[in-house]
């Protein structure tokens, strides 16, 4: 049975979620709840064949509280595991990332370390100090992250977290999106313009002047989503809420 996945909203935090449920896609049937053991997220979670997984911190009262990754039976929604990650893991953190063959789950806090968790042996294998923004990718052995502190896309391996290389953004850069990475290259989006990182010579190739969210359809066109419009709070410049289509062909 194909099955949706979602966060439950928290009634006494609106920034925060609390709970996980997941509902079949056919029949629309609510299949289970969990309170993540009392866990509170701001991410959506990510799903394998194995877990559900999802981030945040351990205590629903936020702040500098412990947190890490929690893991779900997928059929019965009953915790399988924990791994706390941070004893001042602060901010509800983002999506938990999976890295493809690999039993790992990459996690990124909020302006803070990316942690790489196994899956298979429940145990912490790497973290990367740093001020990460947004979510990070993984494609080929690689994760790809974005940090601001140095303000830079970085390169590093899946396996240990060493970094591989870096395209280096102007001091003080703040980022519209989390990176998405093709066959040959990496797009990303700052406050001002979305930049494309070549894979091989990991140069910029080209930007475009309309920063926001982005996604790439099978066919080849890069949308660039602004949010609703705003007056420019969050860091993020004023918007519109109009949404721009590139053929990347």
């Amino acid at each position: 049975t194909t099955e949706i996945y979602t966060l439950s909203l928290h009634d006494a935090l609106p920034i925060y979620t609390q709970g996980s449920e997941a509902f079949g896609v056919t029949t629309g049937n609510h299949l289970w709840s969990s309170t993540l053991g009392g866990a509170s997220t701001g991410s959506a979670p990510a799903v394998d064949a194995n877990y559900v997984y999802a981030a945040g911190n351990f205590n629903v009262d936020g702040g500098n509280t412990p947190g890490g990754l929690i893991a779900l039976n997928p059929s019965t929604g009953q915790t399988a595991f924990e791994v706390q990650l941070s004893d001042q893991f602060g901010f509800p953190s983002l999506v938990p990332v999976l890295s493809g063959s690999n039993p790992d789950v990459v996690v990124s806090g909020f302006f803070g370390p990316i942690y790489s968790v196994n899956a298979a042996t429940r145990q912490l294998e790497w973290t990367v100090q740093g001020s990460f923004e947004g979510t990070p990718a993984v494609a080929n052995g690689v994760v790809y992250a974005l940090n601001t502190n140095p303000a830079q896309l970085e390169a590093r391996s899946a396996t240990d977290g060493h970094l591989l290389w870096a395209f280096a953004n102007d001091a003080g850069t703040r980022y519209y999106s989390n990176p998405i990475v093709t066959d040959n290259l990496v797009f990303f989006s700052t406050v001002s313009e979305v930049r494309v990182i070549d894979l091989s010579s990991h140069a910029k190739v080209w930007s475009y002047p309309f920063p926001g969210e982005l996604a790439i359809s099978s066919n080849g066109i890069l949308y660039v989503s602004r949010e609703i419009p705003n007056q420019g709070q969050n860091s993020l410049p004023p918007s519109d809420g109009n949404v721009t289509a590139i053929n990347l062909h």
